[in-house]
């Protein structure tokens, strides 16, 4: 087991056609990050990327946790919302955290859009709780999803989107989702 400590730096290469690569899905102007616990790590170097500002107009970071005191990570999620206003034309990065179990007042975060959510990423999903607390639609035309985190919510969050037109990239056929299987 590797421990990591809390605010370490993190570097996360991603290698052509694979995981979470933007090459791996097909062009759109809104990306939707679906991160649970540490699935989160290789969104934030997403962020920081400079073609993700030049590509999407808005990246919607969801980050669902257990507890609110893991919603780690705000002060790299602030200077990514600052690259996103900076570039020109400006873009919006929306910060969606979900806990499923206590949240602390203290432990929110000030970079979120919204108030945090109380359910789980396949449930927001569903219910379309998630679409209207960013008043943006997961269209297919316009929205490309990655997913990094619990096996069980990618399985369950596959399915739902699959269910509404969704086609997970494949390296002969990019598509609408990009999975990174964390563990």
């Amino acid at each position: 087991m590797v421990v990591i400590a809390l605010g370490a730096p993190q570097f996360v290469a991603i290698l052509a056609g694979a995981g979470t690569g933007k090459t791996a899905t097909l062009s759109a102007r809104v990306a939707w990050l679906l991160a649970t616990g540490t699935g989160l790590a290789p969104f934030l170097s997403i962020l920081q990327d400079s073609a993700t500002w030049r590509q999407y107009e808005n990246v919607i970071l969801v980050h669902s946790v257990r507890y609110g005191n893991e919603l780690a990570y705000a002060d790299a999620v602030a200077i990514a919302q600052a690259r996103a206003q900076a570039h020109s034309p400006p873009r919006r990065l929306l910060h969606v955290a979900t806990v499923t179990g206590p949240v602390a007042p203290r432990a929110t975060p000030a970079t979120l859009s919204a108030p945090v959510l109380r359910a789980r990423i396949p449930a927001l999903l569903q219910s379309g709780e998630l679409e209207s607390n960013v008043s943006l639609p997961l269209d297919l035309q316009r929205a490309r999803i990655m997913i990094c985190g619990n096996p069980a919510m990618i399985t369950v969050a596959r399915k739902l989107l699959a269910a509404r037109g969704f086609v997970t990239s494949r390296r002969a056929a990019p598509g609408h989702i990009a999975v990174e299987n964390y563990w």
